[in-house]
């Protein structure tokens, strides 16, 4: 098999692959080798170049080649790679998901395990992330509790709308959160998100 066949079995088509996940595909092929086959695989059209090491297996319609998004490609790098996740949303992106605001942000903001910065701006081909360090490890046991408490470190009871109650609550219902799943990260959040999230209508639900 083709070993950019491997690539999409592994990835998918459409989907960000980095440069060290293909190099560790192709085994004992040298860095540069592997730049090599890599540019051979981009001339056949059966890889496409995103920006500096990051990479796609392209689909083809009447419109021509498709193109990756900047979202893909800042999630991969920072959130999860599909198995572990490392990262979560976090300022006005993961405030737009739970519905506390309707308006989409220009700049992805993300907390990760990968970056080692108090904040820095990312910016690549077609988007742009605020990328901060995590305050305690994140792993796959943990992440749905600290991006939780991460919304209410962002917002105060008397702002959060009923919508964003109504959300965050499906959401521990779907994923079998109660508010002590939370409370056990009072030792690595702010205190002020424990505070918030204790104030909030949320907890009625669980009582």
């Amino acid at each position: 098999m083709d070993w950019t066949e491997n690539l999409k079995a592994m990835y998918g088509e459409n989907e960000p692959i980095l440069f060290r996940e293909i190099y560790e595909e192709l085994g004992d092929y040298t860095r540069e080798s592997t730049y090599r086959v890599i540019r051979e695989a981009i001339k056949d059209g059966k890889l496409a170049r995103y920006d500096s090491g990051i990479y796609y297996v392209p689909t083809y319609g009447v419109l021509g080649m498709s193109a990756l998004g900047a979202r893909k490609v800042f999630r991969k790098k920072y959130i999860t790679d599909g198995k572990n996740y490392y990262g979560f949303y976090s300022g006005d992106t993961i405030l737009n998901i739970f519905g506390q605001s309707s308006q989409v942000p220009n700049t992805v903001e993300i907390i990760s395990n990968n970056e080692s910065t108090r904040g820095r701006f990312v910016e690549i081909k077609s988007g742009r992330a605020y990328v901060k360090k995590s305050r305690t490890n994140i792993t796959n046991n943990n992440y749905k509790q600290l991006m939780l408490l991460e919304t209410f470190n962002l917002l105060e009871p008397d702002n959060q709308t009923k919508e964003f109650n109504e959300n965050v609550i499906k959401y521990m219902r779907e994923n079998n959160l109660t508010p002590k799943d939370l409370f056990e990260f009072a030792d690595v959040m702010p205190a002020r998100a424990i505070k918030n999230f204790a104030s909030s209508e949320v907890i009625y639900a669980f009582a």
